[in-house]
Order: structure tokens, then C-alpha cells, then sequence
């Protein structure tokens, strides 16, 4: 009887990812919860395609003119379901499509072994860094012939040409109203209102005449970092 008892413990098992999940669920939770997300946001997405500029129906338009209320959720459903089947090949722990896609270059190491699943998602890691710099630099094509006066832009490069100069503030020019910006102090001294971080990052870059390689090796880096977390 114990012996009976066991297999039907491991058969239970055998339906389900994590604790305790039941297999129906883990198998179409997600899809059904992806496609009402999509089916919510995309209409509102579309709409807002259809009514934009001409000149703004493009990928950095898109982005200048996002809707933080369905944009924001649509760049996450899009992705939502590579993530999805990651997490998927690590918690069946079974040899299916995905984890031996996950032991890419895990030599020759069975799949599913720790250290197989890890070098796996070494390169997805790598792979994800190299998109953000690709979407990136290709954006940033599209904005530069802009000014560099779009919220916090301006500031972040005057920081940068502020240090580059070897100093930390400008003396307020006169008539400091003229030059009345939200992201700049304009009264007693002339200077960048944020913390001192991103200039700093960025000033060798614009040292280069090329800022936007210093936003898109740090998207890069945090997208690198967020994907391990």
C-alpha cells in the first residue's frame, strides 16, 4: 500500500510546476491572463496609432508619444511570453524544448543539471543586453536630429559639459528668468538639478561627441542586471 501511495504522491507531483501550482492552471493561466491583458490594451494602442501625426508613425514616435496607462503594459505582454517559457524550462525540470534550448553551450552537460540551466541563461542574458543596445541605437537614430531639449535631456548633457570643465556649477547668467528651465538651477548658480551620477557616466561619452553610446551601453547594463534578478 505505501508502495501504491508513493507512486500516486509522485504522479501528483508530476502535475504540477512550484509549489503546489495545479498543472491545468500553470499550462493556461498564463495564456488566458496574456491574451485579456492584450485584449485590453492593444485596442486602446491601435487607437492611438491611427489618431498620431503621420510623422509620428514611427518606433520613436510611438515612444514620444506612449500612454503610460496600456504602452507601458504592452511592451511588458510582448515580452511576457519569453519569460514565461523560461521560467517554464526551469521548473518542470524535465528534458523538453526549452531547457535543452537553456543548456546551449553547457558542454555537453545533460540538460537540466544546474550548471547547464545557468550557462543557458548566461546567454540569454547576453542576448537580451545585445537587443537593448540594437532597439537603442536604433531609436536613438531616429531622434537625433532633435535638439537635445526633450525633458531631462538638456540637463543631463549640460551636467556632463559642466564636469568635462572641470567644474561642478556656472555662475547665474544674467537675466536668469530668461533661461528658466525645470531641470536647471538658473538663480544663485548655473548647473544641472540632478545628482551627479549620470554626468558623470556620461561625460566621456560626450567627450566623444557621442552621448547616446553612454545611454545605450547603460540600457544594456540594467536590462543585463534586471534580466539575472
Amino acid at each position: 500500500m505505501s508502495v501504491g501511495k508513493s507512486s500516486a504522491e509522485k504522479n501528483t507531483v508530476g502535475k504540477t510546476i512550484g509549489s503546489g501550482v495545479p498543472g491545468w492552471w500553470s499550462r493556461w493561466g498564463f495564456p488566458i491572463a496574456w491574451l485579456a491583458g492584450l485584449g485590453v490594451v492593444l485596442p486602446a494602442e491601435l487607437e492611438r496609432w491611427n489618431d498620431a501625426p503621420v510623422q509620428l508613425k514611427t518606433l520613436a514616435g510611438w515612444f514620444i508619444g506612449m500612454n503610460l496607462d496600456t504602452s507601458v503594459a504592452l511592451v511588458f505582454l510582448i515580452f511576457a511570453p519569453v519569460c514565461w517559457f523560461l521560467r517554464y524550462g526551469i521548473l518542470v525540470g524535465r528534458s523538453d524544448p526549452m531547457e535543452n534550448f537553456l543548456s546551449w553551450g553547457a558542454g555537453g552537460r545533460k540538460a537540466g543539471e544546474p550548471r547547464a540551466v545557468t550557462r543557458g541563461l548566461r546567454a540569454w542574458g547576453v542576448g537580451v543586453a545585445l537587443l537593448s543596445i540594437g532597439v537603442n541605437l536604433w531609436v536613438g537614430r531616429d531622434l537625433q536630429g532633435l535638439p537635445p531639449a526633450y525633458h531631462d535631456e538638456y540637463s543631463y548633457l549640460f551636467q556632463a559639459r559642466t564636469y568635462l570643465d572641470g567644474k561642478i556649477a556656472f555662475p547665474a547668467p544674467e537675466g536668469g528668468e530668461v533661461f528658466d528651465q525645470v531641470h536647471v538651477l538658473n538663480r544663485d548658480r548655473f548647473a544641472s538639478r540632478y545628482f551627479p551620477g549620470t554626468g558623470m557616466w556620461m561625460a566621456p561619452f560626450v567627450a566623444m561627441d557621442r552621448p547616446y553610446w553612454g545611454h545605450a551601453i547603460a540600457g544594456a547594463l540594467c536590462t543585463w542586471w534586471i534580466f539575472w534578478a
